[in-house]
This record gives C-alpha cells, sequence and structure tokens, in this order.
C-alpha cells in the first residue's frame, strides 16, 4: 500500500549550472563538482542472485556530507565545511550535521535556548528528555512554543503502544500542542523541522528521538535563507490551522494542497525546480522525476525506504541512458521490501548500511545528488 504521507523536501543547488544562481540562494554553495565521490560508502554491496543479509549483521558505516569530497586512500574521512555557519541570535549553526560526524542534537537545542520570540515545531515525534527540558525552559522564560505533531504519536493506536514520557510532559505542562496524520487513514504526519523566531529553520530527516541521536544515520540542516523560511513558515500554518487542538481525537488530515514555491528557482540542466516542495498532493514525486530525467552523468541516493514505482522506473531509464546510479539503502527496510530489491534485480550499483550502532540503527538519511550539480533532501 501507497501511503499518504505529510512530508517535505528542498532542492539545493551546488554547482556548474548552480551558479548563477548562488546570490539569490546563498544556501546552495556546498558541492564543487570536482567533489568526487559525493559518497565515501562503508556498507556491504549487494549483487543479483545474493542472498539477503542475516537480520543483525553489521555492514559498518556510511559516510556522507555535502561538503567536498574524499580523498584517494582516505575512506571515511569527512571533509568540513569552508563556508562560514549560520548566525542566528549570536552563534553560528553548521549548515548541515551528519549524526556520525556530531550529535545533532546538542546543536537544536542550542537553538532552543537562543530563542527569543517562538518556537514552531512540526514534529513526527518526540523522544528525548534533552529537547524536553529545553523546550520547558524555553517556555519558562516566555518564548511562545507550539507544536504539530504526528497524530499517532499523541494518540496511539496501535496495541501496547503508549506515549513517550516527553509527549506526556507537552501535555502536563500545559504547551500549544495539536495533532495531524497524513492524507488518509495510513497516512502520517512525517515532517521534522523546527522555527526558531521565525529567522532560523532545522529540518533533514533527523527525528527528535533518542534512537536518532545514538544509532541512527542522520542529517539536519540549518537554513537562513530568506525565500526558503517564508516557504516552510507557510507550511507549518497550513498545517496549524488545519490541525486538532489537544484534546480533539477525532482523526484529522490535511486538506486541499499544501504551499507550494511560486518562484521555482532552481536551475539544473534547463529545469526549473522549487527551492522547496511538500506532500500530499504537492507536487513532490513529480519534481523528483524531473531532476532524475534530467540527470546526465550521476545520481547518487542514500535512501531508508524506496517504494515508489515511477521513480523506480526513471532511474532505470537513467541507468540505461549511461547514468550511473549508486544507492546505498538500510539494511533492514531492504530486507522487508520487494520494491528495494527489484533493485538487485535490475543490476544497478547497490550498498546496504545498518546504523550507526551496527544492530538496532538504521540507514536513516534520505537524499539524492544529481551530476554533484543538486542536492535533494529532507523528510
Amino acid at each position: 500500500m501507497r501511503r499518504s504521507v505529510l512530508a517535505l523536501f528542498a532542492f539545493v543547488l551546488a554547482g556548474g549550472d548552480a551558479r548563477a544562481q548562488r546570490a539569490a540562494l546563498p544556501f546552495s554553495a556546498a558541492l564543487p563538482a570536482s567533489a568526487v565521490p559525493l559518497l565515501a560508502i562503508r556498507a556491504a554491496p549487494v549483487f543479483p542472485g545474493a542472498s539477503l543479509p542475516a537480520v543483525g549483521r553489521s555492514y559498518g558505516s556510511l559516510q556522507s556530507f555535502f561538503d567536498g569530497g574524499i580523498g584517494a586512500g582516505t575512506p571515511g574521512v569527512p571533509v568540513r565545511a569552508a563556508a562560514a555557519g549560520v548566525d542566528f541570535n549570536g552563534r553560528e549553526f553548521p549548515h548541515q550535521v551528519f549524526s556520525d560526524q556530531a550529535r545533532i542534537s546538542e546543536e537544536i537545542i542550542a537553538a532552543i535556548d537562543a530563542s527569543r520570540e517562538s518556537i514552531d515545531l512540526a514534529l513526527h515525534g518526540l523522544a528525548l528528555s534533552e529537547f524536553m527540558d529545553a523546550l520547558s525552559r524555553a517556555k519558562e522564560r516566555g518564548v511562545r512554543v507550539r507544536l504539530v505533531m504526528n497524530r499517532h504519536h499523541v494518540y496511539p493506536e496501535k496495541p501496547g503502544q503508549r506515549r513517550s514520557r516527553e509527549v506526556q510532559r507537552l501535555i502536563d505542562e500545559g504547551f500549544e500542542l495539536r495533532t495531524l496524520r497524513g492524507g488518509d487513514a495510513h497516512g502520517a504526519m512525517h515532517n521534522k523541522f523546527a522555527l526558531f523566531d521565525g529567522k532560523l529553520l532545522e529540518t533533514g530527516s533527523y527525528n527528535w528521538a533518542r534512537a536518532a541521536d545514538r544509532s541512527h544515520f542522520e542529517n539536519a540542516l540549518f537554513i537562513d535563507h530568506a525565500h526558503r523560511l517564508e516557504g516552510y513558515r507557510e507550511m507549518w500554518k497550513w498545517m496549524w490551522e488545519q490541525s486538532k487542538p489537544l484534546g480533539d481525537q477525532a482523526p484529522s488530515g490535511p486538506r486541499g494542497t499544501p504551499p507550494a514555491d511560486p518562484a521555482r528557482p532552481v536551475s539544473f540542466r534547463g529545469e526549473t525546480l522549487p527551492a522547496y516542495a511538500f506532500s500530499p498532493k504537492g507536487g513532490a514525486e513529480a519534481w523528483l522525476l524531473r531532476a532524475v530525467d534530467a540527470a546526465r552523468e550521476s545520481i547518487d541516493i542514500a535512501m531508508f525506504s524506496f517504494t515508489s514505482p515511477d521513480l523506480r522506473a526513471a532511474l532505470l531509464r537513467a541507468k540505461e541512458r549511461g547514468v550511473r546510479v549508486r544507492l546505498v539503502f538500510d539494511r533492514a527496510q531492504f530486507g522487508q521490501l520487494e520494491e528495494m530489491r527489484w533493485f538487485v534485480e535490475q543490476g544497478f550499483d547497490l550498498r546496504l548500511s545498518n546504523g550507526l550502532d551496527g544492530e538496532r540503527g538504521v540507514q536513516h538519511n534520505k537524499f539524492a545528488v544529481f551530476d554533484g550539480l543538486l542536492l535533494e533532501t529532507g523528510s
């Protein structure tokens, strides 16, 4: 079943065709075209006819980053961004953080503590006490904290499921909390982003949970570009206005179409793409298909789960026209989903990775790099 998930992605330019756009999109100056390989992978390759990996077996580390590359003979050595970070209320934040290089929670908590007026959150879940402590501090000093959360994390529906202690604290401490699900009965509000004082955006694959912080391969971005900020503010407002207030347990899903980028400022191989897109019904998959079909040289993908038949077909078209397609999938999801094993049957260059701990963690990143020039990432 294809679930209708409320989620987002952003296109970020990184060289080549992107150079003319850098003045308009300062966050885009990330990947020099010569930075190859874009994924420094230490994971197990999978070949047609190979047996599936045993559950619990470790496949090493996935090193992935947006800036620079790795030198020959230095696998897994990250190259840090040369550009300055994002300034917010007197503190500098990195443009991007990866969980195998730094503790993402520390940067987010610093942003919470630096906020002076408002914190607007769209969270799939909340299960890390340090985050809850920081949000309580913000509320106590007069910062307005509002949350739109995935309905199932506030009102669990599966047998044996319970609210996290942190979600219960939100309720007990009187936070402004509303719930939302995806576009159908099986969908989720899968966004994970935060707006601090309306001036700083944090987003990416990272869930605000201990497993994401300690066990998974994750990424988080910090963005202060005005155009993207405006889009995410509009999306958060759109969700807040149709979500259910605490106490109203009636199922609530999004109505209508989420905000769209009116500018389409990203130029890639003759295509004009949005700086951000939201699902459901926001055309996110259609924009991804256009990026895949426009790629000429390479497509590097790190993905937790992959079930879209249209994107599988587009990647096969790319492979058949000579584009080098490389994929890193989560080992456990690969073992469960026939749609992901299809890539092996079609002869794709595919590798599998566990999480940071090699056992319970997952490869949770969700991003793609096209021709070393264009990045797509998000929840």
